[in-house]
Order: C-alpha cells, then structure tokens, then sequence
C-alpha cells in the first residue's frame, strides 16, 4: 500500500493530528506539518504513472515520548500505515519546542 501513496492523499491531512506507535507500543501523538513533493527525486526514464517522491513533516511535543529513527504505526484520521520509516529531524527553529519528525516516499 505505501508504493500507492501520493502527497495528494496526505494534502488534506495538514494541521491535523493522529499517532506513531512504535514497535513497543507506544504512542507518540503527532501533526502534519508539510507535504512535500519532491520532482527532482524522479529517475530520468520513468512510468509516465509513477509517482512523485514527497515528504511528510511531523510535529510532536517535546513532552512527548523521544522516537528513534525506525519503523513505526502511522494513524492519521482514518489512515493507518504500518512499517513506515520515521527519522527526527533538527528543527530551523527550537523556539516552538517540538520534536520534528519526516517521513519520506521515494
């Protein structure tokens, strides 16, 4: 199901909130930051089909449980994704003090 996934699907999703629940169970709430396309990251000769590779940013309070990089449960309003990559990121800004997640599909 993730090679089917567009940014279009994950557009409607901004500002909204859900959760990453990691291997062990543990729920880390989350919300959609950005969706990113990125056109750049598509091979010379390709299906006129295939998809643009995009990115998802993630916010979670720094109070929040701390995430390492890896595979996780992503559920977002009626959208549950398993075996999804996740990787902290360091925020532009740490003023906010939130955790910064990006998940991306290539």
């Amino acid at each position: 199901m993730l090679d089917t996934l567009r940014a279009t699907d994950f557009t409607p999703l901004l500002n909204q909130s859900g959760t990453m629940t990691t291997p062990s169970g543990l729920d880390i709430p989350v919300q959609v930051e950005e969706v990113t396309e990125n056109p750049r990251a598509m091979p010379c000769r390709h299906a006129p089909e295939r998809r643009i590779p995009f990115s998802l940013l993630l916010t979670s309070p720094l109070s929040a449980p701390p995430l390492t990089d890896g595979l996780c449960r992503l559920n977002l309003d009626g959208l549950s994704l398993s075996d999804v990559y996740v990787v902290r990121i360091v925020p532009q800004d740490e003023s906010n003090h939130l955790a910064w997640y990006q998940i991306v599909f290539n």
